[in-house]
This record gives structure tokens, sequence and C-alpha cells, in this order.
């Protein structure tokens, strides 16, 4: 599956019920994980790139590849955690780094 998103907040709820029933119809009502590494990504990407946002999911024998792509000018990176503040945030790609194989 291919979509793209606007870089707006409602995105990310949009891409969370996209990759929802998308997984229901793929017989992987188990991966909740994996709505939740997609809602951080998306997350990030409205944030921190620009539009178009794409999500491609893929199901192979042995995983589901999930892509989140932006036109934002730079990379992932993990970064310190901050509880509270401007920049209060951080915990997102540390998730997605234990859940994933590779990002």
């Amino acid at each position: 599956m291919d979509q793209t998103f606007d870089a707006v907040p409602e995105s990310i709820t949009r891409a969370r019920r996209l990759l929802t029933g998308w997984l229901t119809r793929s017989g992987l009502t188990e991966a909740s994980d994996l709505v939740l590494a997609v809602g951080e990504l998306v997350s990030n990407a409205v944030r921190h790139g620009k539009a178009p946002i794409r999500l491609l999911m893929t199901c192979l024998p042995d995983r589901v590849r999930i892509e989140v792509q932006d036109h934002g000018g730079g990379r992932p990176a993990l970064r310190p955690v901050e509880i509270a503040g401007p920049h209060a945030g951080g915990w997102g790609l540390r998730f997605v780094d234990r859940l994933a194989d590779r990002w």
C-alpha cells in the first residue's frame, strides 16, 4: 500500500487508521506496536519534514516493512529526551529504534 499525506497533524491519525485497516485485512491483528511506530514516524515528518509525506507498507513472508518519507532536508536522528519545555520530546525514535530491525 502506498499513500501520501499533507504535513498537518490530522495526517497522523489518518496514517494510523490506514495502517490498522491494512493490517486487519492482512490478518495481522496483533501488530499494535506497528501502529504506534507509524504514528511516531508520521508525527516526526509532520513536525520536522515537508509535504508530501509518503507511507509505504509491504507485507513480506517474515516481516512487515513500513517506510515513511518526507521532503525535509534532514535525516532522523536520536536526540536527548526532554521532559518539558519548548523542545519536549525525543521518545519517538527511541521507540522505533527498539522495534525496528533498521531505520
